[in-house]
């Protein structure tokens, strides 16, 4: 049986999502990578973003104990809350984010990973709402084939952010860098 693998499975996405959503909202405002001085409703936004993604990884784990043990009550309460944390997370850091997306930025890979994770949350948003009124409908092969695509989806959605927190440092700070000398005079020689 392979409970015990997608129970280690389930418990390393949940905690990795909530790391990367988290990671990715302190390094917007972090002054050491965008530094960038948001107005009050968009940290608000991050908060709703990083608090719905520690709901949406704890349900991810107890949708992974309560799938082991065969509650299939249980399993589409946990997956809706999963389901509805990660979209909750999405859409805010999407609003967050889209500044990035419209306007000039100096961070190039930043506004075309942005992008791409749009891209990613609406396909998201569209099979979400397709899963949902397939399961209220009662058809649940349907049903698991769409929430598998939103599983696989939410991979690629992860791995947007890679493009979030890897920032390329600026040319003028490199090439600064490499103009001072290796060794400065602490030492006046005697003459």
């Amino acid at each position: 049986m392979l409970k015990p693998f997608f129970l280690i499975g389930s418990t390393i996405t949940a905690f990795a999502f909530i790391g990367t959503v988290c990671s990715v909202h302190f390094a917007r405002y972090d002054h050491r990578m965008y530094g960038i001085d948001d107005l009050w409703h968009r940290k608000c936004l991050s908060v709703v973003a990083m608090i719905s993604g520690v709901v949406a990884g704890a349900g991810l784990v107890l949708l992974g104990i309560m799938d082991t043990y065969r509650y299939h009550q249980e399993h589409h309460i946990l997956l809706l809350i999963c389901f509805s944390g990660l979209a909750l997370s999405a859409l805010t850091t999407t609003i967050v984010y889209f500044d990035q997306t419209v306007k000039p930025s100096k961070f190039r890979q930043l506004k075309f990973y942005c992008a791409f994770s749009a891209f990613i949350v609406f396909l998201e948003v569209v099979m979400g709402l397709t899963f949902v009124g397939l399961m209220y409908t009662e058809h649940w092969r349907l049903a698991g084939i769409f929430e598998w695509i939103l599983a696989f989806l939410g991979c690629f959605y992860m791995l947007a952010f890679i493009g979030f927190v890897a920032v390329p440092v600026p040319r003028e700070e490199v090439e600064a860098g490499e103009r001072r000398p290796l060794l400065q005079e602490s030492a006046e020689v005697p003459t």
